[in-house]
């Protein structure tokens, strides 16, 4: 496993050490605090506290989407479902944002996620996450856990197809440092 990783092993071992058990992955929608990033022993993590909203946590049921993250773009996303995005914080901007995912008790993986009306489809909201990982069976119906802790950009309109998957391949170059 590679610095984009943190095994759950990890991660409650950190919480032990800090006196405290691991329920990040168990909370509803709610914003992280630093003692979250510390108990999980992500601490690159803690970098996006700067952002004044930031981070946020979410947590939902993976659900399909609109069948063109792998198709038609190569890059696969995780869908929530329209209960997760409406109820979102109201601080959260639209946009493309970066941070830690976890598929079930799986292991943390760094990802970027688009929240909002992905203006060159034309779309009611949605938040589509890529996992910068390579899993090896679809987890359609798991549930996806997400701590969003920095922001890239706002969403926008592409001249192109090619145009929209080489600034979603910047997003990933960029969330992976």
């Amino acid at each position: 496993m590679g610095q984009d990783t943190v095994t759950r092993a990890t991660a409650k071992q950190h919480g032990d050490r800090l006196g405290s058990e691991l329920h990040l992955w168990c909370q509803p929608l709610r914003k992280l605090r630093q003692e979250d990033y510390l108990s999980l022993g992500v601490q690159d993590c803690i970098e996006g506290l700067h952002y004044g909203h930031l981070p946020y946590f979410c947590r939902g049921q993976v659900v399909h989407g609109f069948g063109r993250g792998s198709k038609q773009l190569g890059i696969p996303t995780a869908n929530f479902p329209e209960q997760v995005v409406d109820n979102l914080p109201a601080d959260l901007s639209t946009g493309i944002n970066y941070g830690w995912a976890s598929v079930g008790s799986g292991d943390v993986h760094k990802m970027v996620v688009s929240t909002g009306w992905n203006p060159y489809y034309k779309n009611t909201k949605s938040m589509e996450t890529h996992i910068m990982h390579t899993f090896k069976e679809d987890f359609c119906g798991e549930i996806l856990n997400v701590a969003v802790v920095g922001y890239f950009r706002p969403q926008k309109n592409f001249d192109s197809l090619e145009s929209l998957i080489s600034a979603i391949q910047g997003d990933i170059e960029e969330a992976k440092k």
